[in-house]
Parts: C-alpha cells; sequence; structure tokens
C-alpha cells in the first residue's frame, strides 16, 4: 500500500492517493476525469504491484537457501521411534 501512495504522486497530481485507496483499482475509471489520468492510475497501480512481487521473490529467495539446509524428517517416522521408545521403556523392568 505504501508503494501505491509513493506512485500515485509521481504519475499525476489530479487525484490525491487516499481517493484512490478509497474506491479502490476496479473503480479507475470513476475516479479518472480524463484517459490520460486513468492511464496514470494504471501505471501507479502497476508500478505499486510490481514492487510488491519483487520484495515477495526477494524474500522467497532469501529463505530457499536456509529451507534447503534445514534437516528434512519424516514425521511418521519420528512418531513411531517414539511410541517404540516408549513400548519398550514400558516392557523393561
Amino acid at each position: 500500500m505504501n508503494g501505491l501512495l509513493d506512485e500515485i504522486p509521481k504519475n499525476t497530481k489530479a487525484v490525491r492517493p487516499d481517493e484512490v485507496l478509497a474506491v479502490g483499482p476496479t473503480a479507475f475509471q470513476h475516479l479518472a476525469r480524463t484517459p490520460e489520468i486513468l492511464r496514470a492510475l494504471q501505471d501507479a497501480y502497476a508500478t505499486a504491484i510490481q514492487l510488491t512481487m519483487y520484495f515477495s521473490l526477494a524474500t522467497v529467495c532469501l529463505a530457499l537457501p536456509f529451507a534447503l539446509g534445514m534437516q528434512w524428517l519424516n514425521v511418521k517416522k519420528v512418531v513411531a521411534k517414539a511410541q517404540n521408545a516408549a513400548t519398550a521403556a514400558e516392557d523393561s523392568p
């Protein structure tokens, strides 16, 4: 949302960012008085979404090596091993 608040004033001064947030992206055509303003709003929205996607992609790329480096366990095997250990402890005097 901050990206949109930053991008709207860069593209057009005809519409306030809070007005755009209030109507949402599906009602840009009702807010814009001219096709040029509509195009500026669409460009600002596309840029804001693009920046959000870049941030998401960077987060995934940074997290992936850590996820691959973690130990992968089969939960069913861990539970079975714990149950076998508990049963063996009960059986032994």
